[in-house]
């Protein structure tokens, strides 16, 4: 397609002066501009069922749809004024083509009639290379969504109150205190134990005392006896307890005497007795069996002579 440009200046002949070869009119150049006015006319499509080949374009934008997808519009019944809800559209020839190849009925583009939707609304699918269902089926639903693999970054805020299979080393960050059930620790060296330290726990060994060697390993404390422990005594006292003696004297800080006084009770191998009786009384228990004193034998005198014939007095 050419437009029509005039190769000859015919006014600028009429201020020649007489004489001028170049004033006279030639027939060529007539000829040359009807030729030109000719090709632009030939070039250009009728106003009326115009017959249009090649690729078209409206306001710089090429039309790569065919006959047959253009055909999709024969019997669409939108009215002007829904059509030119399309003015303004900002989207670029390449995503205009993504028409190219539709295979929708008339019946089908007329749904499209009586939408009301605005040019900021529709221009919403500007810049969308692929096919908006594709694209929907990749998204999760709000509510509910399943995600395969997702990148959340950092969110300010998340409730994990019924999370599974989180990672403890790879998920989870810090360390956890004595609050939440854990020790905050987070090293420890052979041989080292968890010791409270009145807010939580410290790691630290064992401390070796006399006559005792300590011995840290990975996972174990070896304790060794070396000897005799040493020390100095500085204070001591006896009590007789329930034996019935008494002590005096004690404690005895430095130097001194600790006495044993009293009687010695039958409970504790003694008689609870603290004289003597008269001669020919033996030990007897008393009449009630709760201790021993001293009485008659009781022993008829052939029996005193059988003993005396048996154990010799």
């Amino acid at each position: 397609m050419s437009n029509y440009t005039k190769t000859t200046n015919f006014t600028a002949k009429d201020s020649l002066v007489s004489g001028n070869p170049s004033k006279i009119v030639k027939g060529a150049e007539i000829d040359a501009e009807y030729t030109a006015i000719q090709t632009a006319v030939n070039s250009k499509a009728d106003a009326a069922s115009p017959l249009i080949t090649g690729t078209p374009s409206l306001n710089g934008v090429a039309i790569t749809s065919t006959a047959a997808e253009l055909n999709i519009l024969d019997g669409v019944t939108a009215t002007a004024a829904e059509i030119n809800v399309l003015d303004g559209i900002t989207s670029t020839t390449a995503e205009l083509n993504i028409l190219d190849g539709v295979t929708a009925t008339a019946a089908e583009l007329n749904a499209l009639d009586g939408i009301t939707a605005t040019v900021t609304e529709l221009n919403y699918t500007d810049g969308v290379t692929s096919a908006i269902q594709t694209q929907l089926d990749t998204k999760a639903p709000l509510n509910s969504p399943v995600l395969v693999t997702p990148n959340l970054g950092t969110p300010s805020a998340a409730t994990l109150t019924n999370a599974t299979g989180l990672p403890i080393v790879a998920g989870t960050t810090g360390t956890l205190s004595t609050a939440r059930g854990g020790t905050g620790v987070t090293t420890a060296s052979n041989g080292q134990l968890l010791i409270g330290n009145g807010s939580g726990f410290t790691a630290a060994t064992l401390t070796a005392g006399s006559g005792v060697t300590l011995t840290n390993g990975a996972g174990s404390i070896q304790v060794a006896f070396t000897g005799p422990g040493t020390g100095t005594v500085t204070s001591i006292n006896v009590s007789g307890g329930t034996t019935g003696l008494t002590t005096s004297g004690g404690p005895v800080t430095s130097t001194g005497t600790v006495t044993l006084a009293g009687t010695l009770a039958y409970t504790n191998g003694g008689t609870g007795l603290a004289a003597l009786g008269t001669a020919g009384q033996a030990l007897i228990v008393n009449s009630g069996a709760t201790a021993l004193e001293y009485g008659s034998a009781g022993v008829s005198t052939g029996k005193a002579i059988a003993m005396a014939m048996i154990f010799g007095f």
